[in-house]
């Protein structure tokens, strides 16, 4: 019997009234059981293969169901390809996807990151989960049809070369041109640096933009974000455009942006990589050569008088350390101001790995 003798069901037991037989019912229960069975990112929605959506669009299951009731299959849908069946004329494959791998990996992110996956109303994503769910797309779609290697994977690799070997923008986009032009007519590579960079927005560590007193005397944040005048120095907010320049309304143009980097998404992602969180419950964990000598700051009487509230019962919990010194800058000892950098590091880490530059906030 025919895949398509076999699953006829999908497409006779379904009406448009809403009248489906038990066979469909029971049917497509089983396969939407089936879809999501096993797979890692079933929170944030799978591709859904009704009529309306053609596999285009990740729906979680009380959604797909609805929408297969509402919408019937998508034609010709008897091999379920994009829910865990092989294509017909390739061989069945045991290894490891490496996209499986990639997609763990940003279902971990979304974890961390807190991703919505509201599945009771079809609301409007946010802009951060937009970019999360664009990922997760570019995983599983290839960049062209005979390969598997997918978009999101091509495109971490080679942001990850021009990492190393610190190319430039310009050599990117050339080296995007060309291989966009050897691969087939249909390919999905981005084509410019630009558009790399858009397909791994949602990865950025998040930053808020605040304006400032163009003397830093103040910033317009909270309830002075209204405020257009300094309160100290009366000097304006924005860049003054004259009037006869343009008619046109235009957004008003700060004189100094002030960039603030918010520390707790970095400390979330130190949990994100396997090893390194490991490395953040060595405080507790980790073996000491010497029980009586000091090697960490856990090892000392102070350190126990931070167990307040049985804070630390959870060796994830975080204690961190700050330290800050004035100098003045550029050696100039008449200068009337001084420097101010203040320093963060986690105290979880064992001693060898506290003082790294890449575990460090300033």
């Amino acid at each position: 019997m025919s895949f398509e003798q076999f699953r006829d069901w999908m497409y006779n037991g379904w009406d448009e009234s809403g009248r489906h037989s038990q066979e469909w019912i029971r049917n497509t229960n089983e396969f939407v059981n089936h879809a999501f069975d096993g797979v890692r990112s079933a929170k944030y929605g799978i591709r859904c293969t009704c009529a309306k959506c053609c596999n285009d669009i990740r729906r979680t299951k009380t959604l797909m169901t609805s929408h297969l009731c509402q919408w019937g299959f998508m034609p010709n849908y008897y091999r379920w390809t994009s829910h865990g069946e092989q294509p017909r004329s390739e061989p069945l494959n045991h290894n490891t996807d490496p996209a499986n791998t990639l997609e763990e990996m940003l279902c971990d992110f979304g974890d961390s990151m807190h991703v919505d996956n509201d599945d009771n109303v079809e609301a409007e994503p946010t802009p951060d989960a937009k970019a999360f769910y664009a990922m997760l797309a570019a995983v599983q779609d290839p960049l062209h049809n005979v390969t598997k290697v997918s978009r999101f994977r091509a495109v971490t690799e080679l942001m990850g070369i021009r990492s190393v070997f610190n190319l430039s923008g310009e050599c990117i986009n050339r080296i995007l041109n060309l291989v966009g032009g050897i691969l087939p007519e249909g390919h999905t590579l981005p084509s410019s640096l630009y558009d790399c960079k858009s397909l791994l927005s949602g990865l950025k560590m998040p930053y808020i933009k605040i304006d400032a007193c163009i003397n830093h005397c103040m910033l317009y944040y909270k309830e002075d974000e209204k405020k257009v005048v300094c309160d100290f120095c009366k000097e304006p907010r924005y860049i003054e455009v004259p009037s006869d320049v343009t008619q046109r309304k235009r957004k008003p143009i700060p004189r100094v942006v002030f960039r603030y980097l918010p520390l707790i998404p970095r400390l979330q992602r130190l949990f994100m990589e396997p090893e390194i969180a490991k490395h953040m419950r060595w405080h507790m964990e980790g073996m000491r050569e010497n029980a009586n000598i000091m090697v960490h700051p856990a090892d000392s009487e102070s350190w126990k008088g931070l167990n307040e509230d049985g804070f630390a019962d959870d060796p994830r919990n975080m204690r961190l350390v700050m330290c800050t010194d004035g100098f003045n800058p550029f050696s100039f000892g008449a200068t009337t101001y001084s420097c101010w950098p203040v320093f963060v590091a986690p105290l979880n880490l064992p001693p060898g790995l506290k003082r790294k530059t890449y575990f460090l906030a300033w």
